[in-house]
């Protein structure tokens, strides 16, 4: 029976033959199957089911392959599932899932939008700086469009911030500096950064601590005592390298890598320490110890405007 833009077939599991060969061997065969509720199945000219397409009572349209697993399912909310009845606009289920968009020798990206400017999941191609300023080459890279928070959240709370102008806010969602580290729970007020360190009892700590009077924390290894460990602090390495020495035996030297005493200052080149009262004027009390020859040393103690000053 042929119809207007239709084609009927009204005998039971009477196949429509489509682009059959001549000989018989080609083409693809589409039938209703009255055993399977709403189905149709799409089969070779040998009767070898390739596909299979059917609707529940319930409006779901369902695409199965020709190992009879749903492959895709719609149903009547315009839920897409692939091999899963969804529950969102689009779920995908596997083992191992994987998901894949490909591109060239250009950059590949995903884009969130709700507005007018979107966040990207993006890889940039072989051209540095095609995808946003500044990337390297097959770099990957999280973006958002515009003026606006880049944030990682665990837990249900945002941890890291970076803000629009490039300040990283770590427990903090408005940095004021490049990078500004607060303790969770604290209201911004405490924070402690970490540097290295293979067990909590070793590491350098820096620490703030705002909750009654301000305290301040520079800490070499927390609960770890040596009396070999040693920590400076010094503004170059080269011409100053022992400006300030801190000896895990409690020894602190002055322009000295190994003190001797609560306080060594200076080295075997000598050593001067001055009490100044007038700098404009040059008035100062100075002791200072300098090597006077090359088998003498001399104890210089100065009061005044001048001093012998190693």
């Amino acid at each position: 029976t042929i119809k207007t833009n239709a084609i009927e077939k009204k005998t039971t599991n009477s196949p429509i033959v489509i682009n059959s060969g001549l000989d018989g061997s080609l083409g693809l065969k589409v039938y209703y199957d009255m055993m399977v509720y709403n189905t149709l199945n799409l089969t070779d000219n040998a009767w070898n089911v390739m596909g299979r397409v059917y609707a529940s009572s319930a409006g779901t349209l369902y695409l199965k392959g020709s190992n009879a697993s749903n492959a895709l399912i719609i149903n009547s909310s315009n839920q897409v599932g692939v091999a899963m009845n969804p529950s969102y606009r689009l779920d995908v289920e596997a083992n191992n899932n994987r998901m894949r968009l490909l591109g060239t020798t250009g950059y590949v990206a995903i884009e969130l939008q709700n507005d007018a400017n979107g966040f990207y999941v993006a890889r940039e191609g072989a051209t540095a700086g095609n995808f946003a300023t500044g990337n390297t080459a097959y770099a990957g890279i999280l973006a958002v469009q515009g003026n606006y928070n880049l944030q990682l959240a665990t837990n249900g709370v945002v941890r890291t911030t970076i803000d629009g102008s490039g300040r990283v806010g770590i427990n903090t969602e408005t940095p004021d500096v490049d990078l500004q580290v607060t303790t969770v729970g604290t209201s911004s007020q405490d924070g402690i950064v970490k540097i290295g360190g293979s067990v909590a009892s070793l590491g350098l700590v820096l620490e703030y601590d705002q909750a009654n009077a301000t305290f301040s924390y520079i800490t070499a290894n927390p609960t770890y005592t040596s009396d070999t460990s040693i920590m400076k602090i010094r503004v170059d390495g080269d011409t100053n390298p022992d400006q300030l020495v801190l000896k895990g035996d409690g020894k602190i030297g002055i322009g000295n890598n190994t003190p001797l005493a609560r306080l060594t200052i200076g080295s075997s080149q000598g050593s001067s320490l001055d009490f100044s009262y007038d700098s404009g004027n040059g008035y100062r009390n100075n002791i200072s110890n300098y090597w006077n020859s090359s088998v003498d040393t001399g104890m210089d103690f100065n009061i005044g405007r001048t001093a012998n000053v190693a």
